[in-house]
């Protein structure tokens, strides 16, 4: 199973928030004791993770940066489920330019927004949306 390391109290506690099944452990500056961080190590401990007290350096040298915040998480990474015949529909997809078939279905096409055909209703796309 790959892991990797994230850093600062709003990553980790997103992660402890959203899925604390890929939480395995935290690291804690020893010297900090405020309330976000209080919070963060109560959710931690009811969630029965293993907690390192660390100090700044160690913090520092784990995530590669001194912007941690105090608090660096070891999580389990999960796995792609698109192989790599997915590739050109998924980077079309995310330049929105997924293939005419698919065109003005969805929740977010422009005719279900009720905005001109042409329009995406993207940032200045046409006249009528640029309200």
């Amino acid at each position: 199973m790959a892991e990797e390391l994230i850093y600062g109290l709003h990553a980790v506690m997103a992660a402890l928030d959203y899925e604390p099944e890929q939480v395995h452990e935290l690291w804690v500056e020893r010297q900090r004791r405020d309330q976000r961080i209080e919070a963060l190590l109560d959710t931690a401990t009811r969630l029965g993770l293993t907690i390192h007290r660390a100090d700044r350096t160690e913090l520092d040298r784990l995530s590669g940066s001194v912007h941690h915040q105090g608090v660096v998480a070891r999580l389990a990474v999960r796995q792609q489920t698109h192989g790599e015949d997915d590739l050109p529909a998924l980077l079309a997809a995310a330049e929105g330019t997924a293939p005419a078939a698919r065109a003005g279905r969805g929740a977010g096409s422009a005719q279900s927004r009720r905005l001109p055909a042409q329009c995406s209703g993207g940032w200045r796309s046409c006249g009528d949306c640029a309200r």
